[in-house]
């Protein structure tokens, strides 16, 4: 991932609300009448983002708020509650942010794509919010929430013993971690928290409770599920017999991998799980495969050819993000249809009428 841009993970109803117009200051008004910054087009190197905008107090930041125009600091005024998903994704130059201790909810790792955080900076005391070495994380649920991406003490992590929760996205884009070792611990990864970094391998102890790890790959085992491929694995990858699930974003950004095979006992594909795997040139669906998610094929550009067998019952929305694909399906399957619906080039083998040639 990525290169393709987070944006589409970035809608909600919040997307419908009246925006209003403070100096560089974009924002909507909540149900308790507070604010909730939507955009912010100051281009200085250090934010101090303000209590109140029109004299409304600032409670929640929303969504990819600064990604446009990247600070180098950032200081979130006390009086802000709630930090939404993702909500300073691509704030590249960003170094330092400082979260006061009024904020008790983060969403999914708000810094991500933010290649230079090193510090992320909060009171000894806070209520929710702790940082260990670094690293943060949600004392309440014991959840690690982000690595930040400048963070360059080894190219391993240990995450602590008594972590529970591994949140979505927590080492996204991470080019500097190789290894994290995961502890018995956990037992619960939110969507592929290694989604497009250059992770090579992780590692879980043989008596985990609910993870399993063959050839560097992280698999549930309650699920029989594949959650993680390393981003730094390549060439060809034979995922293991009886594996059922390939989970949301587990290959997202395994740019060097070439060729996926996938066995009969696969029944679903998850969102985005093969997103930005742009020299995947061999992928074979077996006719086990019932379910197809969200973006699967996002930024694939080498895979020209996929068969979609007639056993699979539901595609997701924007399959692909190039039609230089053709898709082999059978004629009226689900598939035949979604093709056609979608202006997806695609072919039927043995539906050939030359009939009218000889009009």
């Amino acid at each position: 991932m990525l290169t393709t841009s987070l944006s589409f993970l970035f809608r909600s109803d919040d997307d419908k609300r009246e925006v209003f117009t403070c100096g560089d200051y974009q924002y909507s008004l909540l149900k308790d009448g507070s604010a909730m910054i939507t955009r912010c087009k100051c281009h200085c190197d250090h934010i101090i983002i303000p209590n109140d905008l029109n004299g409304i107090p600032v409670t929640r930041i929303g969504t990819n708020v600064f990604g446009e125009h990247s600070p180098e600091s950032i200081n979130i005024p006390d009086g802000v509650t709630t930090i939404d998903n993702y909500a300073f994704s691509g704030c590249h130059r960003l170094r330092i942010v400082i979260i006061p201790d009024s904020v008790v909810f983060l969403g999914n790792n708000p810094f991500v794509r933010c290649a230079r955080l090193e510090k992320i900076r909060i009171s000894s005391n806070h209520p929710v919010l702790e940082v260990i070495n670094g690293v943060l994380f949600d004392k309440t649920t014991k959840k690690l929430i982000c690595y930040p991406c400048g963070l360059l003490f080894h190219d391993y992590y240990t995450i602590p013993q008594g972590i529970r929760r591994i949140g979505d996205s927590a080492f996204y884009n991470n080019e500097h971690i190789r290894r994290v070792i995961i502890p018995n611990s956990v037992i619960s990864l939110e969507g592929n928290p290694f989604a497009e970094s250059h992770l090579k391998s992780i590692y879980v102890p043989p008596d985990h409770p609910t993870l399993s790890v063959i050839d560097d790959v992280l698999f549930e085992k309650a699920t029989k599920k594949l959650i993680c491929c390393p981003g730094g694995k390549s060439g060809a990858y034979t995922v293991p017999q009886g594996i059922q699930q390939i989970g949301d974003s587990a290959f997202y950004g395994c740019h060097l991998l070439t060729d996926i095979t996938l066995p009969d006992s696969v029944t679903s594909i998850g969102n985005l799980a093969f997103q930005g795997c742009g020299h995947l040139n061999n992928l074979v669906f077996p006719d086990s495969v019932m379910t197809i998610g969200d973006r699967v094929f996002i930024n694939c550009e080498s895979l020209t050819t996929l068969s979609i067998p007639d056993s699979v019952t539901s595609i997701g929305k924007d399959m692909f993000s190039h039609y230089s694909m053709t898709v082999t399906v059978k004629k009226n399957s689900y598939a035949h249809h979604y093709c056609k619906e979608n202006i997806i080039p695609y072919t039927c083998p043995g539906d050939f009428n030359l009939d009218w040639l000889n009009h």
